[in-house]
């Protein structure tokens, strides 16, 4: 599709009135097709992810209920004792890296512990989640639609703030 995309510009380049027209509207589905490719790679990338972090927690909670001491502690502490290092990655945060001590607390609630690593909280995060995601305007409208008008990202939780970054100029805090 790469190829075909930088093909396309070159024949745009050289061809007439009439053609240009067709040949734009082919490179823009072409480019289309792309996006959506890779977007469907980011969609998998994050099953996966969520996938590992739920397989991870479930043997977590199975380590714990597995042994009061003996059991889940020993190999926790084995893990201690081999100083193995636990990633995960989080946008906004990027990847973040855990000691055996951090471990159970991001298990019970990775998006806290994320958001504590931010210097933000739960809820700024989660808010700043829905936005990096779909940046647009989330004011409600009376009727309870939703205003949805496109938004430049902030790449940043601790730079996002509720109320104006999520929200256009028209329906920013102050402004409605």
């Amino acid at each position: 599709q790469a190829e075909l995309v930088e093909s396309l510009k070159e024949r745009v380049k050289n061809a007439s009135a009439g053609e240009k027209e067709q040949l734009v509207k082919q490179k823009l589905e072409a480019e289309l097709v792309l996006l959506r490719e890779q977007l469907e790679r980011r969609n998998l990338d994050l099953a996966l992810r969520d996938e590992r972090e739920d397989l991870l927690r479930a043997e977590l909670d199975e380590l714990k209920e597995s042994g009061s001491g003996e059991g889940s502690n020993d190999i926790i502490e084995k893990l201690k004792a081999l100083e193995v290092v636990y990633t995960a990655y989080h946008p906004g945060a990027g990847h973040i890296t855990m000691g055996s001590n951090d471990i159970y607390q991001y298990a019970e609630n990775p998006i806290s512990y994320v958001a504590s690593k931010c210097f933000v909280t739960e809820e700024h995060y989660r808010a700043w989640l829905d936005h990096y995601d779909n940046p647009c305007c989330r004011y409600r409208e009376s009727d309870g639609s939703l205003c949805g008008k496109q938004l430049e990202k902030i790449s940043s939780p601790s730079e996002f703030e509720l109320g104006s970054d999520d929200r256009c100029k028209a329906h920013a805090v102050g402004n409605e």
